[in-house]
This record gives structure tokens, C-alpha cells and sequence, in this order.
């Protein structure tokens, strides 16, 4: 073998030592960046339940809400049958041409 051979090996060896330390480095970078990722979606998915929960802007302020809207269309609507009820029992008057 000839002294060329021999630093082509090494360098070839030594490549293929690189390229294999920079796959597991970067494999390394994509795990922390998965964890990372599944750790910052995790809490954005909590505060996103707490939202819900919330009591003041949460789905129970909204049901609260329509419940209070809900009763104030009821009123309404009796309060508007009522008004329309007496004036349907009052006689009529006729006018006088």
C-alpha cells in the first residue's frame, strides 16, 4: 500500500467519523426540539382548558349569558302576550263618522 492509499483511507475514515458525529448531534437537536415542541403545545393546550373553565369568560360566563338572554326573551314575550291579550279584550270602539 502505497502512502497515498493510506491518507486516502484516513481521510475517507475520517469523513465517515464526521458525517456519522453530525447525524447523531443533529439527531440529538431534533429530539430536544421535538420535546421542546411537545412541552410548549402541552401548556398553550392547558391555557386553552383554562380559558374554557374560566368562570368570568369561559363557556359557563357564555352559557350564564344565554340563560340571562334566554329568561330576558321570555319576559318579553309574556309581557308582549299580556299587552296583546287586554287590548284584544277591551271592546272595541267604534268611531263616529
Amino acid at each position: 500500500m502505497s502512502v497515498g492509499e493510506i491518507v486516502a483511507i484516513i481521510l475517507a475514515s475520517m469523513t465517515g467519523i464526521g458525517l456519522i458525529g453530525t447525524w447523531i448531534k443533529n439527531n440529538h437537536q431534533d429530539i430536544k426540539q421535538q420535546t421542546q415542541l411537545e412541552t410548549t403545545l402541552k401548556a398553550e393546550i392547558k391555557d386553552v382548558k383554562d380559558d374554557i373553565k374560566h368562570p368570568e369568560y369561559g363557556l359557563s360566563a357564555i352559557n350564564k349569558k344565554l340563560g340571562e338572554q334566554l329568561l330576558y326573551c321570555a319576559k318579553t314575550s309574556t309581557s308582549l302576550k299580556e299587552r296583546v291579550a287586554s287590548l284584544e279584550s277591551k271592546p272595541k270602539e267604534k268611531s263616529s263618522s
